[in-house]
């Protein structure tokens, strides 16, 4: 299926025959997973991986194609515009999988910017962009309580419960094995691990048995962290009635490689 998302407008454009704003420039975006190495590789080695990469980047597509986007957009918050977006997902064979984005562009010329580590004032513009997101859509707010098709829609397109580390989705392995993963860790550091100055006047013994006692607890400090994984929760997801004032939508991954910055914001 596909969308058209319709958002402020793209000032760095230039004025049609018939009136409208074209934009100078736009990004497109094509995710075919069977061209993708990686993807081939999950394929055959991490089956349970690739269909949740697969998924992942069908809630991009559809949160970005969505009425949702577009009223974040109107509201003054930065955010690609979609002028078209097409899924097709397959969920029986993930591999086949393929997904399309034409977006707005936030070029150099328009005066946006990457850096690879930020600096104290882009990390502030990055934060308040990321509050004005988290606002937008937080429990209670106008967009929650408006309910319709948007919410519901948002509702369908994005994770149930963070992002693509929730619990729930996670191989068992995962947490069955820390104990032996931080023993190899540990024993693979060697002598630079135990005399690390960090761990000054950590007891040694306790030291050792940090694996088996994160082990014991992974799961259910896994649950607690993420109310909204029903899954994980069990019985209901319970945790997640409690903590409902304090959800709203979050971005999942926002690293300096996935913003963009402005003089004026990000």
């Amino acid at each position: 299926g596909g969308g058209e998302g319709e958002g402020a407008g793209d000032s760095n454009g230039a004025e049609g025959g018939d009136g409208r704003v074209r934009p100078r420039s736009a990004f497109y975006k094509r995710v075919v997973m069977g061209e993708l190495d990686a993807a081939r590789d999950k394929a055959r080695e991490q089956p349970a991986k690739l269909a949740r990469d697969a998924r992942s980047f069908g809630v991009e597509a559809g949160f970005l194609a969505s009425a949702a986007c577009a009223q974040l957009l109107a509201a003054g918050v930065h955010a690609p515009r979609a002028y078209r977006v097409e899924m097709r997902p397959d969920e029986a064979s993930p591999i086949d999988s393929a997904f399309s984005m034409l977006l707005s562009d936030f070029s150099p010329e328009a005066g946006w910017t990457q850096v690879g580590l930020l600096d104290a004032g882009q990390a502030r513009r990055s934060l308040a962009a990321l509050a004005r997101l988290h606002a937008f859509f937080w429990e209670g707010g106008a967009f929650s309580t408006s309910g319709g098709e948007a919410a519901a829609e948002l509702e369908a397109a994005v994770w149930p419960a963070g992002m693509y580390t929730q619990p729930s989705m996670q191989p068992a392995a995962q947490f069955d094995r820390l104990a032996a993963k931080y023993t190899e860790h540990s024993e693979r550091l060697g002598p630079r691990f135990h005399a690390a100055e960090e761990l000054a006047g950590v007891d040694s013994e306790r030291l050792q048995t940090l694996g088996q006692r994160l082990q014991r607890v992974a799961r259910d400090a896994a649950a607690e962290s993420h109310p909204f994984d029903d899954v994980a929760a069990g019985a209901g997801g319970a945790g997640g009635n409690a903590a409902r004032r304090f959800r709203t939508l979050i971005h999942g991954d926002p690293k300096a490689a996935n913003l963009l910055l402005h003089e004026g914001g990000a």
